[in-house]
């Protein structure tokens, strides 16, 4: 059996391992390497550990370089996916591409968050992928040719979820996700226009903060993976999506989470997916707080129609929108 190595996070928050197990699918045996971890795991002081959250601590991503390159030289993988802001030296990537024919980037992440490192380092790559179509233009524009690879919905990691199942509705609208500025500005306009409606907010850094009707407000603060998310979405008749600003003009990964749910998404207006994912079609955009309430008002009163939306879209999901599908294209790419 051939394998993968994919360099990047074995979180489970992470992407990687819905590429994992969709690759999986195509006969390929998959072994993703934490690569920060990995360099954690030679910083021997508590503090320093800490401290290399903030800061390159360069002994030890030396000592990660070498066990990556010496781990590919004794296993010589089909394919090498790395990715996001993995700090892989220039010279191990030209290293790797001694030994496997497929040595591949992805960047899933605001093209703002992308070092000089990782960014001086997209030549040496045989392909390199980007959830943004913006980021194909910006990396052709510093003579680097990458390709259109957009989030996706994990209809593998979450297979036992129904999406057909009636359930019952507590709240009235959920949020999940960290506190961002201009969430907590679209969750308090809509308490304000909706008073007697119920609010769930999951995620982390909300339960300082000031809303505005706290009485309809329940907040459970925790990160959570998939199907947890989608237990919490699902209480909801409607799952708001305020977009970071950051991954303008792009959507995030919850865009594609939230449609696994089939709940109504009111969500930040996405340009690169105007004409795919539709306004009232799929999905209901806004971009002001104005825009918000109308169409929060909106799915409110033609509940059913947007019901009927939100099934289209994950029916989309489940055609061509999801990481077996995502992991074709990759599969494609492979010589």
């Amino acid at each position: 059996m051939k394998k993968i190595f994919i360099i990047g996070s074995n979180s489970q928050f992470g992407m990687e391992r819905s590429y994992k197990s969709a690759l999986e699918k195509f006969d390929f045996e998959v072994e993703i390497l934490d690569f920060n971890n990995l360099c954690n795991s030679y910083i021997p002081i508590k503090f320093l550990k800490r401290l290399g959250l903030y800061i390159d601590i360069i002994p030890s991503i030396t000592r990660g370089n070498h066990f990556v390159s010496k781990k590919i030289f004794a296993e010589r993988p089909h394919a090498i996916i790395v990715f996001t802001n993995v700090r892989i030296f220039p010279g191990a990537i030209e290293y790797f591409k001694i030994f496997c024919n497929n040595v591949s980037f992805y960047w899933p992440d605001s093209i703002v968050n992308m070092s000089n490192s990782v960014f001086s380092n997209l030549k040496y790559y045989h392909n390199i992928y980007t959830h943004s179509e913006k980021n194909v233009e910006i990396f052709a524009s510093n003579g680097i040719i990458s390709k259109w690879l957009p989030f996706a919905g994990d209809i593998l990691l979450s297979e036992s979820y129904n999406p057909d199942e009636k359930r019952q509705t507590s709240f009235d609208f959920s949020f999940v996700g960290a506190y961002r500025p201009e969430r907590f500005e679209a969750i308090n306009e809509l308490m304000k226009s909706f008073e007697n409606s119920r609010f769930l907010i999951v995620g982390l850094g909300w339960k300082k903060l000031k809303f505005c009707n706290e009485n309809n407000l329940e907040i459970v603060n925790k990160m959570v993976d998939l199907n947890t998310f989608l237990e919490h979405t699902t209480k909801s008749k409607i799952a708001l999506n305020a977009i970071d600003h950051m991954n303008y003009p792009s959507s995030n990964l919850r865009f594609f989470e939230i449609a696994l749910s089939s709940v109504p998404q009111l969500s930040t207006f996405v340009p690169e997916f105007k004409d795919k994912f539709i306004d009232k079609e799929h999905v209901f955009y806004y971009r002001n707080l104005t825009e918000l309430v109308e169409a929060a008002k909106f799915i409110l009163e033609n509940y059913d129609e947007a019901l009927l939306s939100a099934a289209k879209f994950r029916k989309l999901i489940d055609l061509e929108n999801n990481y077996y599908t995502r992991s074709q294209f990759l599969v494609n790419d492979f010589v």
